[in-house]
């Protein structure tokens, strides 16, 4: 039986997939750059043939380090479900949300479609976001608790 913080934890999952999508959709009706708060956020679309946040590796190669990360992910989401490790299933869900996202735009367009721009960082788009907090988590719990990874 699942508990009351597990469902909202898929609800908000399946809902950052879903925002992404929308927006993704959005960006297409907008070729002009339109500031949603002032010299802090900008949604300005474009398309990225590279990975995430603009990291110009493009190609065959692209797909590989996506289909071995959404690998090696569920590989680490069967165990975490295993354990019942809340936090770790958290981060691996946001990771593969967002790994998928990004997938089905290369599937569908050849290249993502990024929408977000940040002073400073390249154009990104809410999947993008979603693999970086997955990241992030996944690395502190690598700091606090090593062991409890793998």
């Amino acid at each position: 039986m699942r508990t009351y913080s597990q469902v909202l934890m898929y609800i908000g999952v399946t809902g950052i997939f879903f925002l992404d999508r929308f927006c993704k959709v959005a960006a297409s009706f907008f070729y002009h750059d339109k500031q949603l708060i002032p010299d802090v956020l900008i949604f300005s679309p474009q398309q990225n043939e590279g990975i995430a946040w603009g990291i110009p590796i493009t190609g065959l190669f692209v797909l590989l380090i996506i289909a071995l990360v959404l690998a090696s992910v569920l590989v680490a989401l069967t165990k975490a479900y295993v354990r019942r490790d809340q936090f770790l299933i958290l981060a691996l869900l946001l990771i593969s949300v967002g790994a998928f996202s990004n997938l089905l735009d290369r599937i569908r367009f050849g290249a993502v479609v990024d929408y977000l721009r940040f002073p400073l960082l390249p154009t990104a788009n809410i999947a993008d976001l979603a693999i970086t907090a997955g990241v992030v988590m996944l690395a502190f719990r690598l700091i606090v608790h090593p062991r409890r990874i793998g």
